[in-house]
């Protein structure tokens, strides 16, 4: 399925996991490349869960993607810190939906990343995000006729 992308979600968040998850990656290289399928590298989406995680991960392979990911309640100063030093390298963010909100989202659209939802199964919900500036949402099953 060549447009397929693949979103890997490491778990890793703690800088003691780091190396587990740089392990990880290194197999995904070593095996797309053994299989003479490197192209489907270029199709994987690392999950970045802190600035110690994207240049480890960018050494193993110049992934043309990136997500950064909110994965818990941040204040507005630390998302006024982890905006603009993520933007150069990394061109989209996601936030649990109980951490949404209209501020988080104009902090990282001045930043010009775009701001993901997650996760959303309820086509309501999904909705509202939209309309107040989330670029998507990330689901387990609703498709984009659902949204509008």
């Amino acid at each position: 399925y060549p447009d397929a992308y693949v979103l890997i979600d490491s778990k890793t968040v703690f800088s003691s996991q780091l190396s587990e998850t740089l392990e990880d990656y290194s197999d995904y290289v070593e095996i797309a490349r053994n299989a003479g399928a490197g192209e489907t590298l270029d199709r994987i989406i690392p999950e970045i869960y802190n600035e110690a995680m994207f240049p480890g991960t960018a050494m193993l392979y110049s992934f043309p993607s990136y997500v950064y990911s909110l994965w818990q309640e941040y204040s507005v100063e630390e998302l006024e810190y982890i905006a603009p030093s993520v933007k150069k390298e990394i061109p989209a963010a996601t936030v649990y939906w109980e951490y949404w909100s209209e501020e988080t989202e104009k902090i990282f659209e001045k930043n010009g990343i775009s701001l993901y939802v997650y996760t959303v199964n309820d086509r309501d919900q999904a909705r509202r995000y939209i309309s107040q500036g989330a670029e998507g949402i990330c689901t387990d099953f609703l498709t984009a006729e659902d949204l509008w």
